[in-house]
């Protein structure tokens, strides 16, 4: 397509899709350099893409939860001219919207079809919608990418370690026990020894993520007192930040490990029986990601070491950390 003056990019509403369309963000905004580009987002999502470098703007009421509420969006939207739409929500709010704005924009893009029985990672399916909309030439193996992390960190001490007491080397876990209260990856007391094991190797553990998380906090404060925990003290920004300079992270599959994953964090992502195939649900991102897969019994714990010292986790083994 032609190159457009002003453009709405709809990105999905969840965190995972957010995190991993940043990746088409930045080439939108590749070809489209001096255009004016609009992101209609969620309260929740807003700040993710306000401190990323590819918008002018970024509209946080972009989540109607019925047709009134959808007809004031349409309303707010046809008052700008939009040249084209990158929609890759692809949901009956997005089809409202587009019928509102009729005749413009001239150009709208979706998400591609997919084949019946069609199985495809969610990265490949936003680089197929990339190349449809002719933003890329060709497959180029697209990743999520948050490296402007740290262009963002320079200018606020709130995104370093150092702000949250983290001096030495640590590894980020992330039980997410709300995302797994019908499967848990591991148990408290699995997750206390996890922890344990990482501070013999000389990492301390951290644990992030929401307050649903007490219990395994708890139980790995008391395996491992050296251990921190920041459960709802971290927005969206901060638990990125902390991932990408962490030595490791390890995750249960949920859809915050797709925005440490997109944050080049070096991460082990467990997955429990019923999840989906890693292939088409595994976080992708810069760092190196490992999908631990149960086969005839459940992820060990010594699978999640055996891997981490496969990522080089432990290079400087036995290192003391401090209290």
């Amino acid at each position: 397509m032609s190159v457009a003056d002003s453009i709405l990019f709809i990105p999905p509403k969840t965190l995972s899709g957010a995190a991993q369309s940043l990746a088409a963000a930045r080439e939108i905004r590749r070809v489209h350099r001096k255009a004016k580009i609009l992101c209609l987002s969620t309260p929740f999502l807003a700040p993710l893409f306000e401190a990323s470098p590819y918008f002018n703007r970024v509209d946080p009421d972009g989540d109607p939860q019925n047709w009134k509420e959808a007809g004031v969006v349409i309303r707010r939207l046809r008052a700008m001219t939009f040249q084209a739409v990158y929609d890759f929500r692809g949901s009956s709010m997005t089809g409202r919207l587009q019928s509102g704005l009729k005749p413009r924009p001239s150009f709208w893009s979706g998400p591609p079809a997919v084949a019946e029985g069609e199985a495809i990672h969610a990265m490949d399916r936003i680089e197929r919608q990339l190349i449809e909309a002719g933003v890329l030439n060709s497959p180029i193996g697209l990743l999520p990418d948050l490296s402007w992390l740290s262009t963002v960190g320079r200018n606020t001490r709130t995104l370093e370690p150092a702000y949250f007491g983290l001096n030495d080397h640590y590894a980020v876990l992330l039980p997410c026990t709300s995302a797994r209260e019908k499967s848990p990856t591991f148990k408290p007391e699995e997750w206390a020894a996890l922890a344990a094991a990482l501070l013999e190797q000389g990492l301390r553990p951290v644990v992030l993520g929401s307050v649903s998380d007490r219990a395994v906090a708890n139980a790995v404060r008391a395996a491992a007192p050296q251990a921190k925990e920041y459960l709802g003290r971290t927005n969206l920004l901060q638990l990125a930040a902390l991932s990408r300079k962490s030595r490791l992270v390890v995750t249960a599959l949920a859809p915050v490990a797709h925005l440490t994953a997109a944050a080049a964090a070096d991460q082990i992502t467990v997955f429990a029986a019923g999840d989906p195939d890693p292939a088409t649900g595994a976080p992708r991102g810069e760092g190196s990601v490992i999908a631990l897969t149960p086969s005839a019994s459940r992820v060990s714990i010594g699978d999640v070491m055996q891997s981490a010292r496969a990522l080089g986790a432990f290079r400087r083994q036995g290192q003391r950390v401090g209290a």
